[in-house]
């Protein structure tokens, strides 16, 4: 199943079988896209404000693991439920469920 939701501007979700990709939302995210009960993981392309609101942060409090793939160039201290990545960088990621996403150029 793929299942994409328009969010607003350059922001989207993705809902596949076993997790909810967020893709950088500014404004609120509708219920509808994280009340299901899969984890969910959020990725900000670039530090522009249009792409990056500290409010996705807000999203932690879900009960379903929450992970963040971050731009580095987006000024942050490290945590532990986010991962920093840079341009071409390839990163592999696993939910609770097993899907493995990959990044990369």
């Amino acid at each position: 199943m793929l299942k994409v939701t328009y969010l607003h501007h350059s922001g989207f979700s993705v809902e596949l079988n076993q997790v909810v990709l967020i893709f950088d939302a500014i404004t609120k995210v509708p219920d509808c896209v994280l009340d299901t009960g899969k984890p969910v993981f959020i990725f900000v392309s670039h530090v522009h404000h249009d792409h990056f609101d500290k409010d996705i942060f807000r999203l932690r409090k879900l009960p379903v693991p929450v992970r963040y793939v971050i731009s580095d160039d987006v000024p942050l201290a490290p945590m532990e439920d986010t991962v920093m990545v840079s341009p071409y960088e390839k990163l592999t990621l696993a939910s609770e469920g097993g899907d493995k996403l990959h990044t990369k150029a």
